[in-house]
């Protein structure tokens, strides 16, 4: 298991943890998860729309007001009444910023991976990233991992749901890397 940095290194994912969940069961997770998901973003999608609306009336009254100020810039009166409608603007972006970051994680990794069915087997990566993890040699198991990743000047949390089937074979080669994380598009993906 690793990811490749902004900067281009390959980096090892030492200490992860992974979880094998029958296809069955993570199927219905990921159906129940998505259906919560979209009636929420519905909701949030309303709550947006209302505050982005309250947010343009804010910013026009804000710039009426700072025009009238400018042009009486030594009336008091005038500048504490832009300074509070200032203010506003800046709550009201707060709370739309809020709402969205909301709505967004409802689509992440991290929403799918809220409640995760029971595993059947779980194993975590060793330093080199490697690890080992038993499941039957029939049927179709997700793989579930989540892992801190290097982006750019920061640090965030990735996420795995992969499909992995040994059809009868002892062992399978499995790479978790920055192809098969939740959004890179990967067909193996369990959410793409």
């Amino acid at each position: 298991m690793f990811v490749v940095t902004t900067g281009g290194r390959k980096r090892s994912l030492g200490s992860v943890v992974l979880n094998a969940i029958p296809e069955e069961a993570l199927k219905k997770h990921l159906e129940r998860k998505t259906a919560r998901g979209e009636r929420d973003s519905r909701k949030l999608q309303r709550e947006i729309d209302a505050v982005a609306a309250t947010l343009e009336t804010t910013r026009a009254e804000e710039g009426r007001l700072w025009r009238i100020q400018k042009g009486d810039d030594t009336n008091l009166e005038k500048a504490k009444a832009w300074s509070v409608v200032f203010n506003k603007m800046k709550t009201v972006t707060r709370q739309l910023d809020d709402l969205q970051a909301q709505q967004q994680r409802l689509a992440s990794g991290e929403h799918f991976f809220q409640d995760l069915p029971f595993p059947i087997s779980s194993a975590t990566t060793l330093p080199d990233g490697t690890f080992t993890l038993a499941i039957p040699r029939h049927g179709k198991y997700g793989i579930v991992a989540r892992a801190p990743r290097e982006l750019r000047e920061d640090t965030q949390t990735g996420f795995w749901f992969v499909w992995v089937n040994l059809n009868g074979d002892p062992s399978k080669r499995l790479v978790l890397n920055n192809d098969n994380i939740v959004g890179a598009g990967s067909p193996a993906s369990a959410l793409l």
